[in-house]
């Protein structure tokens, strides 16, 4: 009796527990943080309705994440998760239970439209029946939910068991607590491939593939072996195919099948379940299990997840805004850090693109590159934070070219086709012209001409109508393919891209043609195109027949075949790509036009009154401004290029303010892999990458008060760049005037080496626009002639006034701006004459302190100026001061006594002799 009472006292202290953390909260996400570190905002909650995001235990860039997966996904390989919401009164709200058949060990892109592949589901179940399929489902309470990074707990209510789970790079951990006494089902799924399963007693474990997705893989070899352990010795088990089960069966390899094994428990008893998934083999994965995960200490491996969140997350640190602000910044942190995800397994990767075991010693493989998206902002971002991480996946596009012989342009976790343009040319280009350099820049080179200039294979699209493209400059719309307006404008992009690294890499010939290229978005634009009713401004990209005809009828909100399939934008949201050549797109306009059309663009949007219902923005709702689809994310930015910064100010704060919420809705769209996070954490610092490898970021409007990047190490130690904003609120929202580094900034953009060589941005808002700053020097794009290759920055001079005699010191920071060595030679003139002169050699990126030393002896007493480059600047030179004149008599008189002396001692010496 007293044993029974003490089990059933440990059971109500844990349900008690649960409830009453969850009756102090009827909704699992966060209003308020944790604590004070920066894991404590994060809410991997937010996403999850719409967004495609999951609340499951992951590490950054986990090889395997580890996610509940709703009913429905027992028989489907999309988006594992998504948070219910039900209609009620015409508005949308979250529903209070959902079904859950499982946690899956996953390798679903977060945030993405793909499916997930080589992926197994850990089952527990209760009671005298084990289920298979959809029918093994539990109902959850979305109250009994908690996530935070690298763990997901909630309660099986049908089971009765409450499940936790956390991981590292490639091994989960579950635990698990039994409300009742009987008996307990674990069953594995293998999902919809051709899976096998091999249980071994004698070993308590399960072992097996999943093939799940195989078809991703050019060569139809690619598999998620696996090995699951239990800390409870099972006493009976079975596989299953489909809904017919074999009690006692040890093995099964057939489509959609697993097995299950089976033990007693009692009420409140643990149980931990491991598993690890390996792409090489079981005895990988099982070395895996044992690198990562040796024993079953649950909280110590979800304390290890934590404290990596932790120091990651802390390389930005905000100050100011509500808390409100920083769970939504730093679970947009989270986000974007998750993914490409690391897909090697300690010095060895097995490659989908030529079915081998290949070495990466000394790197990580990765994979799952959403390109379409990622390359608008979240590689910029990474480049930042994670700059070696970023070069091994540098290292892993140019393995995969040279093993299927193309750079994909989606890898899942082969070729998949997906989306238009090949924007690995960005991604490359981009962190080779930022000083990530160290892969095969050539052989990158080489696979990105490739894309642009051969036809692609069968298995793979590349760049689809790249004959019509080179041979039309545009690709038409009666050739057989759709999209070909956007194909048109992202290809013109991206020989924009390959150009700057033929540039870099003094590729003359290679920079003339595709610069040449980089202009065909001109040949989809029709000036003439008219708006729609009640539209005054003309001009915007239109189909267009290989005859040189316009395509007829033209409603700019219309969507059309030939702009993105399946109806991912609209002529009035793609005008605006050409992210190279901004200045290109205002001279076609107008500059009045220009502007005008942006005003209407935003000021029409259906998006915040559809977010604002809980409804969702898919394609065709949305006309005008459309935040959640990525060809929009730039575009609040380019009234900077017209000289309106104040409007990028509004729109930016709009824009974070309307379309970025807390909880599962709190996405306007799909994260697609972290992108739309990226945006939000680029916009709320302040800044943003228009167009990534220009090397430029535009500046925009901060909602935090003081935000420091913590540069890591590959920068330089100890270097950190710093935003200062004063009088920030959410009504003072213009930027009045600005400082880098202590001097005035006129100019509403930044060079990547004045963030990476570490500095400070001040930042002074008002209520009011100051139509006066940052409209002198818009950032440069092909069509402007701004870009340098050296900046000049730093100057100043050690004093105002010195006197005659003493040493003027005239300080320069020399930064090479470009992608090549480059010497430049500085002249320092003093009153009009040069009278110094230094050559410095400069890398890629590289930054320099230069030192000029005026000697004032010769000067005459007055004013002097001096004049460096672009700088100018004027000095006093006074008369000696008392103090040194004094030394300089004493030094005098002293020397006149040792010359003295010197004499008379030669005197008296002669005289000796005579």
């Amino acid at each position: 009796m007293n044993r029974e009472f003490g089990r059933s006292l440990v059971v109500m202290t844990i349900f008690l527990l649960i409830f009453i953390n969850s009756a102090s909260a009827s909704v699992p996400w966060l209003t308020s943080p944790r604590g004070t570190d920066p894991v404590d905002y994060v809410d991997p909650f937010i996403g999850t309705r719409h967004g495609h995001t999951n609340p499951g235990a992951a590490v950054p860039f986990a090889m395997t994440t580890w996610d509940p997966v709703r009913k429905e996904q027992a028989s489907d390989i999309s988006y594992p998760y998504e948070y219910i919401f039900i209609e009620e009164g015409g508005r949308w709200k979250p529903a209070d239970t959902m079904e859950i058949a499982g946690i899956r060990g996953s390798h679903f892109p977060s945030g993405s439209c793909m499916s997930d592949y080589a992926c197994i589901t850990i089952m527990p179940m209760f009671g005298s029946e084990v289920k298979t399929g959809p029918e093994r489902s539990s109902r959850i309470r979305h109250e009994t939910e908690i996530a935070t990074p690298g763990y997901y707990a909630v309660t099986f209510d049908d089971y009765g068991i409450r499940v936790e789970v956390t991981s590292t790079m490639r091994v989960g951990l579950l635990r698990l607590t039994f409300e009742n006494s009987g008996n307990a089902h674990i069953l594995i799924d293998t999902h919809l491939g051709t899976g096998w399963s091999k249980i071994i007693p004698e070993n308590n474990e399960i072992v097996g593939y999943s093939d799940v997705g195989l078809y991703r893989a050019p060569t139809g070899e690619f598999k998620g072996y696996y090995v699951v352990t239990f800390s409870k010795q099972f006493t009976s088990w079975g596989t299953y195919q489909g809904s017919t089960k074999n009690p006692g069966n040890t093995e099964v390899r057939a489509y959609n099948s697993g097995a299950w094994v089976s033990f007693p428990v009692s009420a409140g008893e643990v149980v931990y379940v491991k598993a690890s998934i390996s792409f090489i083999s079981v005895e990988q994965a099982r070395y895996n299990m044992q690198a990562e995960i040796p024993g079953w200490d649950f909280d110590g491996v979800r304390q290890q997840a934590r404290q990596k969140w932790n120091q990651l997350l802390s390389m930005i640190r905000v100050e100011g805004g509500t808390d409100a602000d920083k769970i939504k910044f730093y679970t947009a942190l989270y986000h974007a850090l998750l993914l490409p995800r690391v897909s090697s397994e300690y010095g060895k990767y097995f490659s989908a693109f030529d079915a081998r075991v290949h070495t990466c010693d000394g790197w990580e493989f990765y994979n799952d590159f959403s390109m379409w998206d990622t390359f608008r902002a979240l590689q910029a971002l990474q480049i930042f934070l994670v700059p070696e991480r970023v070069r091994d996946m540098m290292r892993s596009l140019v393995a995969m070219y040279e093993q299927g012989g193309w750079m994909p342009k989606w890898p899942n976790p082969g070729y998949s086709s997906i989306m238009i343009g090949t924007h690995g040319d960005s991604l490359v280009t981009e962190a080779y012209l930022k000083g990530i350099t160290d892969f095969d820049v050539q052989k990158a080179y080489e696979a990105m001409v490739k894309n642009a200039t051969q036809s692609p294979p069968p298995f793979y699209e590349a760049r689809t109508g790249i004959e019509d493209y080179m041979t039309l400059g545009y690709c038409p719309t009666d050739r057989g393919y759709r999209e070909s307006v956007s194909l048109t404008l992202e290809y013109a992009y991206d020989d924009w891209c390959i150009a700057q690294l033929a540039k870099a890499l003094g590729k003359d010939n290679d920079h003339r043609y595709f610069m040449q290229r980089a202009t065909n978005w001109r040949n989809v634009y029709n000036p003439e195109a008219p708006g729609e009713p009640g539209n005054p401004y003309k001009g915007y990209v239109q189909g267009r027949k290989s005859d040189g005809t316009w395509e007829e009828p033209f409603d700019p909100r219309g969507y059309y075949a030939y702009i993105t399939q399946p109806n991912e934008g609209n002529p009035w949201q793609y005008t605006w790509f050409a992210p190279h050549d901004v200045q290109g797109l205002i001279d076609a306009m107008g500059k009045e036009n220009f502007i005008g059309k942006l005003e209407r663009l935003f000021e029409k949007s259906e998006e915040p009154s559809l977010l604002a219902d809980n409804r969702f923005t898919e394609q065709g709702r949305v006309r005008y401004y459309w935040h959640g689809n990525e060809p929009s994310h730039h575009i609040a930015y380019l009234f900077v290029y017209a000289g309106a910064p104040w409007r990028t100010q509004y729109w930016v704060r709009n824009v974070l303010e309307t379309r970025y919420r807390l909880g599962p809705h709190g996405l306007p769209g799909n994260d697609d892999c972290g992108q739309m996070s990226a945006w939000f954490i680029f916009s709320s610092m302040g800044f943003y990458p228009v167009c990534a490898p220009s090397l430029t970021y535009v500046i925009g409007s901060p909602i935090f008060d003081k935000i420091t990047i913590n540069l890591p190490s590959f920068y330089g130690q100890n270097k950190k760049f710093e935003i200062i904003v004063y009088n920030n609120s959410p009504t003072n929202i213009y930027v009045q005037s600005a400082k880098l580094n202590g001097q005035p900034l006129e100019r509403a953009w930044l060079w990547h080496s004045e963030i990476i060589n570490g500095g400070t941005l001040e930042l002074w808002m008002g209520p009011n626009p100051n139509t006066n700053w940052g409209v002198s020097e818009p950032p440069p794009s092909m069509s402007s002639s701004t870009v340098s290759d050296i900046l000049l920055s730093n100057f100043s001079l050690s004093a105002n006034s010195i006197s005659r005699g003493d040493i003027l010191k005239v300080k320069v920071t020399v930064t090479n701006q470009s992608s090549r060595v480059v010497e430049k030679t500085l002249q320092l003139k003093l009153d009009g004459i040069v009278v110094d002169s230094r050559t410095v050699s400069l890398q890629p990126g590289e930054s320099l302190p230069v030192v000029f030393n005026i000697y004032s002896h010769a000067l005459s007493l007055g004013t002097h100026t001096i004049d460096l480059e672009n700088f100018q600047a004027s000095f006093v030179v006074g008369t000696p001061g008392l103090g040194s004149t004094f030394i300089i008599a004493i030094i005098s008189v002293a020397a006149f006594i040792v010359l003295a002396f010197g004499f008379y001692v030669l005197r008296m010496k002669k005289g000796r002799r005579r």
